[in-house]
């Protein structure tokens, strides 16, 4: 019978897969928000032109490691991990979402 101790890298291995498939997951959203908005606003208004869904990955690649931020706070080392995780998440996936519906709304009316 295996111990605790045993089954501690597996659950290490386990979140960090599960932190480097969000990040991805991130990036891909993240990428996707900024070629709509390229499309939307970028375009008719300094008339450059088109970019592709990967070039706008790697500008958001540069962009990240241009403009990098730390986030941690002191608030946030108290909260527990399920707080942190969904901070991570919804930073992730939801936010560029949310940017996206009002980038959406501004189009509509340019």
């Amino acid at each position: 019978m295996k111990t605790m101790k045993e089954y501690k890298g597996f659950a290490l291995f386990g979140v960090a897969m599960f932190m480097i498939s969000i990040a991805v997951i991130g990036l891909l959203i993240h990428g996707f928000v900024f070629y709509k908005f390229w499309q939307w606003f970028i375009i008719p208004t300094f008339g450059l032109i088109q970019i592709t869904y990967m070039q706008s990955v790697g500008l958001m690649i540069c962009k990240g490691l241009i403009f990098r931020t730390e986030t941690n706070t002191e608030a946030d080392k108290n909260k527990n991990i399920d707080e942190r995780v969904g901070k991570i998440i919804g930073a992730a996936c939801l936010y560029p979402f949310i940017l996206m519906l009002l980038g959406w709304i501004v189009s509509l009316s340019v």
